[in-house]
């Protein structure tokens, strides 16, 4: 339940009302950096501190999975699995689409 309690506290603070939102904006004024760092395979995407760190050369669509993966880890300030692997370690389109809908979904409708 406190994932929800955290969506809907940024659904208010941020307005959102459309989909997608914005996940680098508000990863910014969550006071989070995010830079492109030459990270070798497996890794795609890495979280530390206030930094988030994301591979270079990945598409639009992976780009704001992992920025919202990390903003997640942030907001909801969860201590586990902060790397992402790539597509070889588990990582698919269909797992990417359902945890969109699934995070989406979880955001209470005004």
């Amino acid at each position: 339940m406190l994932e929800k309690k955290k969506a809907l506290e940024i659904r208010k603070r941020y307005c959102l009302q459309v989909y997608p939102v914005d996940v680098e904006e508000i990863a910014r004024k969550e006071g989070l950096t995010i830079t492109t760092w030459p990270l070798l395979p497996p890794v795609e995407e890495v979280k530390i501190g206030l930094n988030i760190g994301l591979k270079e050369g990945l598409s639009a669509e992976w780009r704001r999975w992992d920025i919202a993966h990390a903003l997640g880890h942030h907001i909801l300030m969860h201590r586990g699995n902060q790397l992402v692997l790539g597509e070889k370690y588990g990582r698919n389109k269909n797992e990417k689409r359902t945890n969109s809908q699934l995070i989406y979904s979880c955001l209470p409708k005004s």
